[in-house]
């Protein structure tokens, strides 16, 4: 459990603050499993787990309201 007021840990801890959601529904919202997510955590990720969590930023900016935010 990550405590509040704390810096997030990684990018994987970021999304899951933004989405306010656990480990597991984080990886079923990249779209892989909850221990393929575990080994980027690890890891690193590669370009898949970049490119996944580009695609999730998108979206959740695209859902937010902001309109002025032009995402390519």
């Amino acid at each position: 459990m990550t405590q509040r007021n704390t810096y997030p840990a990684n990018q994987y801890d970021l999304l899951r603050r933004a989405l306010n959601c656990n480990k597991a529904q984080l990886a079923s919202h990249l779209g892989v499993t909850p221990i393929t997510l575990r080994r980027w955590e690890q890891c690193g990720g590669g370009a898949n787990a970049t490119s996944r969590v580009a695609q999730l930023w998108q979206k959740i900016l695209r859902n937010s309201g902001t309109e002025w935010l032009e995402v390519s």
